[in-house]
């Protein structure tokens, strides 16, 4: 298994050449989130004995799963990221029937839709996109933090008050919605073996409770320090992508 994923990444740089091409310099939803969730993709597939064709396709869904996302986020972002890819993905001589397949995962990857899930490359496209960031605690805050920067607009400065509130809210529905919609309890995952993988989400949950109740500074200073990373940078652009 670690020979395909290392000759399936040397064979496919152009691939990844392109895929980086669509996404925009936001916050949270970029480039380095997609690479973080196809790393979560190889780690939760690599002792499941997938096959290699639907590795293939997987591989696909996880890299481009979040292109083409705006600034500001909008519910219709996925599907602008399926009507793009399809057309990368048609120019790239992909089949009709993979490209329906990683249109399909890449829609499973929206948050509310997990409630719904019951097919297995579905599940693991979808445990790969949440536990990308749940291997390790300020890795979590710091997503979190960019996630409630891409709420704002591009010239706002993060509230203090609206900080904690969007924690308090990732708190209540970003972990307890999620385990209820998965139901399973303090476990917010489909599929068992990721949880083995990435076992720290009681951990983290409770972390986050602590310091929105008791270290409202903690989590203002790394908001603060994220969104003066973004906007001093410059990396936050509005451009159009040619095809």
């Amino acid at each position: 298994m670690f020979f395909y994923f290392f000759n399936y990444f040397i064979l496919n740089k152009k691939l990844d050449k392109i895929a980086i091409s669509t996404y925009r310099k936001v916050p949270f939803h970029n480039f380095e989130h997609a690479l973080n969730v196809r790393k979560a993709f190889s780690e939760i597939s690599n002792s499941l004995g997938i096959n290699s064709k639907v590795l293939d396709v997987l591989w696909v869904a996880a890299i481009f799963h979040d292109s083409w996302h705006l600034y500001e986020l909008k519910s219709t972002d996925e599907e602008k990221a399926c009507q793009l890819t399809s057309k990368i993905l048609e120019k790239l001589e992909y089949s009709n029937t993979d490209i329906d397949k990683i249109i399909n995962l890449i829609m499973w990857t929206v948050f509310l839709e997990r409630g719904n899930i019951s097919d297995f490359d579905q599940m693991i496209i979808a445990d790969s996109d949440i536990s990308s960031i749940w291997k390790d605690y300020n890795v979590f805050l710091k997503s979190t933090a960019r996630l409630y920067i891409e709420t704002l607009k591009q010239e706002d400065y993060p509230s203090e008050s609206w900080i904690i509130i969007f924690f308090k809210n990732t708190l209540n529905w970003f972990f307890w919605l999620l385990t209820s919609i998965t139901w399973k309890k303090d476990n917010p995952f489909l599929l068992s073996n990721t949880s083995k993988i990435f076992p720290n989400f009681v951990e983290n949950r409770d972390k986050l409770s602590n310091d929105i109740n008791n270290n409202h500074n903690h989590l203002i200073n790394i908001v603060k320090h994220e969104w003066k990373y973004f906007y001093w940078n410059e990396l936050i652009l509005f451009e159009e992508f040619n095809l």
